[in-house]
């Protein structure tokens, strides 16, 4: 007790600072991951959306869609592959932001903000990478060499 005693609260910030960013990641990827398990009982929302505004087949975006969302969300969920994971979910927040262009931002519709949001937060986590607590982290760091 002692030791919280004279550890203040930016410290014991800085010392935990890593859980919450693992905490942050997991919960990204259950978000994507139950938006995708949404969009399993919803397909045809998507359908109609690709249809009116893109001319690439609605059937094969919301596949994509879908398979990149519940298994991308895992891996991000878990941080395997985590990078990559997020790499196939560049172009579907980036299509969902430009298919979302006609919603007012902070309007009654939050597609966009959402869009937005989740876009940022997997750009940082692109370039942080999985994170201490995650499967890349165990299974890719480098082995510390040691000295003899």
């Amino acid at each position: 007790m002692d030791a919280l005693k004279n550890t203040s609260l930016n410290d014991l910030i800085v010392e935990t600072r890593h859980y919450w960013i693992e905490l942050l990641r997991i919960f990204i990827g259950a978000m994507i991951l139950f938006r995708g398990l949404y969009f399993t009982g919803n397909v045809t929302e998507i359908y109609q959306r690709v249809d009116e505004v893109c001319f690439v087949s609605g059937f094969v975006t919301s596949h994509y869609v879908i398979t990149a969302h519940i298994v991308g969300g895992i891996l991000i969920m878990i941080g395997l592959l985590t990078r990559l994971a997020i790499l196939f979910q560049f172009p579907i927040f980036i299509g969902a932001i430009f298919l979302s262009g006609k919603d007012v931002l902070f309007g009654l519709d939050t597609n966009l903000e959402f869009a937005v949001l989740n876009f940022g937060i997997l750009i940082v986590f692109f370039f942080y990478g999985g994170g201490k607590l995650s499967i890349d982290h165990y299974v890719f760091r480098k082995k510390e060499k040691v000295p003899q």
